[in-house]
């Protein structure tokens, strides 16, 4: 069985339209397991949410703009889904209330929301369009482990992660099977197991990372939006090379801390995902 990692980031999830390019990336490339972010801009609007205590921004500027893509795309199963978020984020709001949150753990799972919700209207889209595809949503708190009890900023624990995951995503999987995980959250060994904590912005990198490195014959490709002007984009690099140079581009295109990952392919691609043929091949070795 081959595995191809495809991560899609927050700047690939923007619209109805976009999540309806996602199964075109998946049988163009041979997909089947995929890593989401949050919707662009969502984690923001989540933080800002937690910062002012304000149910009124969740629910005006993240659940009903996730709500109307969702009604775009005719996932009215997601309907119950939607109201579990809500009374959710109003629990958690009223508990910030009344408690001091030193530890961060209601303002992790506030922000968790961001990645949950992108996770279930991207299955749910997969299971509505792609009839003949067994979809298997798989939960990062389950398997992405972190080191420590923090719930911000939190790193991973290589080793019980990659005994996760191989737990988790069958080596028998059928071709026809698609696995989709969170990026950006994770779990712990000492605590409830549906308790998230978040990992560093650019997270979800991490996470396709260690899902590449762990799985057998293993292929990473992270999907982005290009520069319009494609400059100093594609060819071959050194991953050396490559993040040296998105520094000099004063933007994060992959994460720096993947370089921290142990047993990474040979190499990654970094494709745009409005134009798959424009793609950038860093090699690790």
């Amino acid at each position: 069985m081959l595995f191809h990692i495809i991560k899609f980031g927050g700047g690939c999830l923007r619209t109805a339209k976009d999540v309806k390019r996602i199964p075109t990336v998946l049988k163009v490339l041979e997909g089947n397991i995929v890593v989401v972010s949050a919707f662009y801009g969502m984690t923001n609007v989540l933080v800002r949410a937690a910062k002012e205590l304000s149910f009124d921004i969740f629910l005006q500027d993240f659940l009903l703009p996730h709500k109307a893509i969702a009604k775009e795309l005719n996932l009215y199963t997601l309907d119950k889904f939607f109201q579990e978020k809500n009374d959710q984020a109003q629990h958690l709001l009223s508990c910030m209330k009344v408690e001091d949150d030193v530890s961060g753990r209601l303002h992790s799972e506030l922000v968790a929301m961001g990645e949950d919700v992108a996770q279930a209207i991207v299955v749910a889209y997969l299971l509505h369009q792609t009839k003949i595809l067994q979809v298997k949503a798989i939960d990062a708190r389950l398997c992405i482990i972190q080191q420590g009890s923090g719930f911000i900023d939190v790193s991973i624990d290589q080793v019980v992660t990659r005994q996760r995951i191989q737990t988790l995503v069958s080596l028998n999987s059928s071709a026809l099977q698609i696995h989709v995980v969170q990026g950006f959250i994770a779990g712990s060994m000492g605590r409830s197991p549906g308790v998230a904590s978040l990992m560093r912005r650019e997270g979800s990198d991490l996470t396709a990372a260690l899902f590449a490195a762990t799985l057998p014959n293993a292929k990473l490709t992270y999907c982005k939006r290009f520069p319009t002007d494609g400059k100093s984009l594609g060819g071959n690099i050194s991953i050396s090379k490559f993040f040296k140079q998105q520094e000099e581009l004063g933007t994060v295109i992959v994460s720096p801390e993947i370089i921290n990952v142990e047993g990474l392919p040979s190499c990654f691609r970094v494709r745009d995902f409005e134009n798959l043929k424009r793609n950038l091949s860093v090699a690790t070795d």
